[in-house]
């Protein structure tokens, strides 16, 4: 502020200010009681950005911290509110210079909390949450004048201070479902004091892929071996088969075969599939299936419970695969052992 008129004090010449004999003469008794009056003023902010300070008549205003001291004639005065610093504390000291044989008021000590008569800053608007496969973005639109923002999420006791307007956070810093305290504030400058607090809830859940079911199990049976097949599912890369046996075996195809020792004849055994994903995809939940085995091992064959079953020929419907018998109304094929 270009505080005209207003240059740096001289204790040494009491009558600078320029005015009569005649008007010192009746400005007598209040230069008198300077001090007593100036218990009454005040200090406060002036509206042009400046710090005004309320004197009676002459006097000399010295701030301690700015190291600042100024005359004024008048009985007030600023001082340009670049001198000052937002939250800070000064100490005012104010004096009136006698006239005529009038002694210099006593020195009047007051204390300024100096808060900035600033515009605040808008607050953080725009705010969005990308999910990718490694990485938590947040972002939010830029705010004019913001020297800097202050990121802070409560439940993980984060807090960061930066000049852009996103914060990238790895995935492994949150929970499925969880949810997170998130505050920003658009820090000020010299002109501009600090943005509202923004404060939201967000549930952190990942863009994973859960892979499809496999689905149509099946199991064959060929004397040597137990073979479990199943539809291919989109995305997988593999699949896992485990069997309440023993058997816990990973393909890249969408079957298997398991020898007939790990079976017993007539037992039930269950058997669950399920598909594995790379990068975005996931496991899939498992199907489910029941297995009877009910044919024979290569080494039991003779037994008379026990047989190798015998091939189904085309065009028959109701095939004895013990005995190689086709049981149709008229059979089409019989096989000869």
């Amino acid at each position: 502020m270009n505080n005209a008129g207003v240059k740096d004090a001289d204790y040494n010449n009491p009558n600078a200010g320029g005015k009569s004999n005649k008007d010192n003469q009746q400005e007598k008794d209040t230069s008198k009681d300077a001090k007593s009056s100036f218990a009454d003023k005040g200090i406060g902010l002036a509206a042009g950005g400046g710090v005004a300070v309320g004197l009676t008549k002459l006097a000399s205003t010295m701030l301690k911290k700015t190291g600042k001291t100024v005359k004024s004639a008048t009985n007030s005065l600023s001082v340009d509110a670049s001198k000052f610093e937002d939250g800070n504390t000064y100490e005012v000291r104010i004096i009136a210079f006698g006239k005529d044989g009038y002694d210099n008021s006593d020195e009047a000590v007051y204390t300024l909390n100096y808060v900035a008569n600033l515009s605040a800053l808008d607050s953080i608007s725009n705010f969005k949450v990308t999910v990718g496969d490694s990485d938590v973005t947040f972002s939010f639109d830029s705010v004019e004048n913001a020297k800097s923002y202050e990121f802070k999420i409560k439940e993980i006791d984060y807090s960061k201070s930066t000049s852009d307007n996103h914060i990238v956070i790895p995935v492994t810093s949150f929970t499925e479902n969880n949810s997170y305290t998130i505050s920003i504030i658009a820090k000020g400058n010299d002109n501009y004091s600090d943005s509202q607090e923004f404060v939201t809830t967000y549930t952190y859940q990942s863009n994973k892929v859960k892979l499809s079911t496999p689905n149509s199990i099946s199991a064959t049976y060929d004397g040597t071996y137990v073979k479990f097949s199943w539809d291919k599912v989109e995305n997988a890369v593999s699949y896992t088969i485990t069997i309440d046996n023993g058997v816990n075996q990973l393909t890249s195809e969408t079957s298997v075969l398991i020898p007939v020792d790990k079976f017993s004849k007539d037992n039930q055994y269950n058997v669950a599939v399920v598909a594995n994903g790379e990068g975005k995809y996931t496991t899939s939940d498992a199907r489910n299936y029941v297995y009877t085995y009910n044919q024979c091992n290569a080494n039991e064959v003779g037994y008379p419970d026990c047989y190798v079953p015998k091939p189904k020929p085309e065009g028959c419907t109701n095939w004895d695969d013990r005995n190689g018998v086709c049981n149709d109304v008229e059979p089409t094929a019989e096989v000869t052992e």
